[in-house]
């Protein structure tokens, strides 16, 4: 079977567009623990069905969860549910992406599309409910070239038989998953991943 990292859909607007895209999560305390539920703050009212934020936080609406349990999917160990913090009203779908953004915050940073826009507590109620997974993290891919490829990562290999669906390597801050979840999401025709094959020996 072949196992895919997956990344989030390219988006447009450089920082402008991650931002809109993934929102900001926070998963830990002012202390660095661990939330017992992580809080979200983003934009609305579209939440794409499935992304990654910081890194390898896996966020899923939950219509993705419901489909999730009913394939018998191995490799998630719990679903936390997400606190939506905040949801600022820009529908940044509807704007043309072969143009700069619409807008931009008047201090050209990002995160500032979210810090700085109004909560809209009528969308918070009414968006999905999300999700993150918490899932196996277990074993190392093995590195075969010097040479760093942050895009296709051909300078790693997978030398053993995952037995999961989804899991995160103990080495590297990805996310793996097998050609049947990848099936299960493209059957659904969920477009918010980018999905590179790992190789394997």
């Amino acid at each position: 079977m072949k196992y895919f990292i997956i990344k989030n859909q390219e988006m447009p607007w450089g920082d402008y567009g991650d931002v809109l895209f993934t929102g900001l999560l926070n998963v830990m305390d002012s202390n660095f623990n661990d939330m017992v539920f992580p809080e979200l703050e983003r934009t609305g009212p579209y939440i794409p069905e499935i992304y990654i934020a910081n890194s390898r936080n896996v966020i899923v609406t939950d219509d993705v969860k419901q489909m999730i349990e009913q394939n018998n999917i191995s490799g998630i160990t719990e679903f936390r549910h997400v606190i939506k913090k905040k949801i600022v009203n820009i529908n940044w779908k509807s704007w043309d992406k072969s143009q700069e953004p619409l807008f931009i915050p008047e201090s050209n940073e990002p995160e500032d599309y979210i810090l700085k826009g109004e909560n809209d507590i009528d969308l918070l109620k009414s968006t999905t409910d999300v999700w993150e997974l918490k899932m196996v993290k277990q074993y190392n891919l093995t590195k075969i070239s010097d040479k760093i490829d942050r895009v296709y990562y051909t300078h790693l290999i997978m030398d053993f038989k995952p037995q999961f669906d989804i899991f995160t390597p103990q080495n590297i801050l990805v996310v793996i998953i097998s050609e049947k979840l990848k099936n299960i999401f493209e059957a659904h025709n969920i477009n918010t991943l980018r999905y590179i094959e790992i190789l394997q020996l």
